[in-house]
């Protein structure tokens, strides 16, 4: 019920780090996480970003509120229980950089990304192919975001998901819950041809 951004990025970092295959069992509850940096007043980049952007990560693309990356060690995590949400009151859309109110709609094939503010990715999966997550809820607390202008030529360009796995061929998951994403529940990204028919076996 409080948030809980420190205590996932030092979860995330320990797996991460693991020397052996580790079995986490979360609490029972509400973790909620979600603060965004205005970064137009730091010369950062996108209008507000998440926070978490500003940790110390060894890849970008390992970012995320709740992350595990960089390991091929077996890792389960048992989520029975628990849910991951965002908190009230992100901002999504195109919001001025240099004033941070709403922005009329940026919308190209390639949109200025200091217009963006985003949520980011409440769990990240990267380069982790034996992790395992059992059970739990990812809620993007779809009602009580604000919205910017619209942002990109569909709206994808906003990164607002509840999970994304990247290049963890491997992976598994089983009875998750994606609620209220702005953008997708699970994005699966992987390098090579994929199909639907290759998802669902695999």
């Amino acid at each position: 019920g409080s948030d809980n951004a420190d205590a996932l990025w030092e979860l995330g970092q320990f797996i991460s780090n693991a020397t052996e295959p580790l079995y986490v069992i979360f609490p029972h509850g509400t973790s909620l996480v979600g603060s965004q940096e205005f970064a137009g007043v730091y010369g950062l980049g996108y209008s507000y970003r998440p926070s978490y952007q500003s940790r110390l990560w060894s890849d970008p693309s390992a970012m995320g509120w709740f992350s595990v990356s960089q390991t091929s060690q077996k890792i389960i995590l048992d989520m029975s229980g628990w849910t991951l949400k965002l908190n009230d009151g992100l901002k999504v859309g195109a919001y001025n950089p240099a004033t941070g109110n709403i922005a009329p709609d940026v919308v190209s094939e390639t949109p200025d990304a200091n217009y963006l503010a985003s949520t980011g990715y409440l769990i990240k999966i990267y380069l982790a192919p034996n992790v395992e997550i059992k059970n739990g809820v990812t809620d993007g607390n779809l009602a009580n975001l604000q919205w910017g202008g619209k942002y990109g030529n569909t709206g994808y360009q906003v990164h607002a998901y509840n999970m994304w796995v990247n290049q963890s061929e491997g992976f598994q998951i089983v009875r998750h819950t994606f609620k209220n994403s702005a953008v997708d529940g699970l994005h699966m990204q992987a390098v090579g041809e994929r199909s639907f028919l290759d998802v669902i076996p695999n």
